[in-house]
């Protein structure tokens, strides 16, 4: 334990040098760096964790090794021995293969059904899903809300006073590794593109959209979706899956709201 803390402060002082001589002089490459340092404490965490999983079956290896030779002075110990390589084999596949797999692999629930939630209360001003007021001002009006994709940081609707529209938006994922964000960015808008969004009034359509590429060089990347539906009041019903930078966070949202256009503003209502 002592030898991986050693190894962590040398990458981090290793990484300060560099920005601190001007080998890092810009903010894209200092995220970049930062990014590597990242992997870099990734990988020593996985070498640490395949040594403890090596000095859990060695006291299995030393056992098997004694009742072996215990087999031929008593036949019962031959069942207990059947048992005892079942729980090894099991052991030894679980821990070799399928615990890096789920820590760094690990998919997120499908957030499509919550989307069809929100979207079914869309002609409504999602008055239906609307909670209590949390923000006010002269132009917007912020509210929390009841329903919420499961692992979601935060989820609000806000009201737009003038031109008069909602938003539903959700914060996903949040975090200072680019490559994760980027990788879970890239996993919500495979969930939604191509899925098919059924209303209130039981009419159904797919929803689709181009994906924008992100850059670690770039602050953000937008992928917005709509709807192949031949109804008008659907036209402007706008899904979109965000990956922004805020210092020292990348953060990943999906909202759904109304591409207002010019011609096309509802009149102000007030609730």
């Amino acid at each position: 334990m002592t030898f991986l803390v050693e190894m962590i402060k040398h990458e981090r002082i290793h990484l300060l040098k560099n920005r601190s001589a001007g080998l890092i002089n810009c903010e894209g490459a200092f995220r970049k760096e930062f990014s590597q340092f990242l992997k870099n404490i990734r990988l020593k965490l996985e070498v640490c964790y395949t040594h403890f999983c090596e000095l859990l079956l060695f006291p299995f290896l030393i056992v098997i090794h004694y009742y072996r030779s215990l087999i031929r002075l008593n036949p019962k110990i031959k069942n207990l021995m059947k048992h005892l390589f079942t729980l090894l084999f099991i052991f030894s596949a679980f821990t070799i293969n399928a615990q890096p797999k789920l820590s760094l692999h690990k998919s997120s629930p499908s957030i499509k059904p919550v989307i069809e939630k929100v979207a079914r209360d869309y002609y409504q001003n999602f008055n239906n899903i609307k909670g209590d007021t949390v923000n006010k001002n002269g132009t917007t009006i912020e509210f929390t809300s009841k329903i919420s994709p499961e692992g979601a940081l935060e989820t609000s609707i806000t009201k737009y006073v003038d031109p008069y529209s909602y938003t539903w938006q959700t914060t996903m994922f949040e975090s200072e590794d680019y490559n994760a964000a980027a990788a879970k960015y890239k996993e919500y808008f495979h969930q939604l593109n191509n899925c098919t969004l059924t209303f209130y009034d039981k009419t159904s359509y797919k929803l689709v959209g181009n994906y924008d590429n992100p850059d670690e060089d770039r602050a953000f990347a937008s992928s917005i979706l709509q709807l192949n539906a031949t109804n008008h009041d659907l036209e402007l019903f706008k899904v979109e899956v965000a990956l922004n930078y805020s210092m020292p966070s990348w953060t990943v949202k999906v909202m759904i709201y109304e591409k207002i256009a010019d011609d096309k503003i509802r009149p102000t209502i007030l609730n």
